[in-house]
């Protein structure tokens, strides 16, 4: 003889039925949380994408400043003559392989160390809208290749 161990209800007892009851449904902590998981990832989404684009404008616009201030330097030398470990090592403090003026029409190379063949990317800081600012950032965290050369980042001003 086998025995069988069955759990009743307080209700199921006080009715006399032995009908299993209907599966709980959500409850409203339910709802507001699976209203609020969703709610939170698109406000996370929202300040991230920005946060990135700005981060980056930032980074660039601190290269720019510090190609700048070199471009300063080495345009300041008398008759432009600049020794070119001077130069290259100029170069290696703001992280570049060129630094060029331009006055007016004229442009003009002050160093260079080491040009890339070809330049991947073309950046000019004064026309830079935010909507660009986030699809660039993305396509440079999305760039596949290791290494990319640059080309003009602007003026500061």
């Amino acid at each position: 003889m086998k025995a069988y161990i069955v759990s009743l209800t307080e209700q199921q007892l006080l009715t006399g039925s032995l009908r299993p009851l209907p599966p709980r449904r959500l409850g409203l902590s339910g709802k507001l949380l699976l209203l609020t998981i969703p709610l939170v990832m698109i406000v996370g989404f929202l300040i991230y994408v920005p946060a990135i684009a700005n981060f980056r404008m930032n980074r660039l616009n601190d290269r720019l400043a510090a190609a700048n201030t070199a471009a300063l330097v080495l345009d300041a030398a008398p008759s432009g003559m600049v020794p070119d470990s001077l130069a290259r090592q100029i170069l290696t403090s703001i992280g570049a392989r060129a630094v060029a003026i331009k006055m007016g029409q004229q442009r003009r190379l002050l160093a260079s160390a080491g040009l890339p063949p070809a330049i991947d990317h073309d950046i000019d800081m004064r026309s830079l809208t935010a909507w660009s600012a986030i699809v660039d950032s993305f396509e440079t965290m999305l760039e596949t290749r290791a290494t990319c050369s640059w080309s003009r980042w602007g003026s500061l001003r």
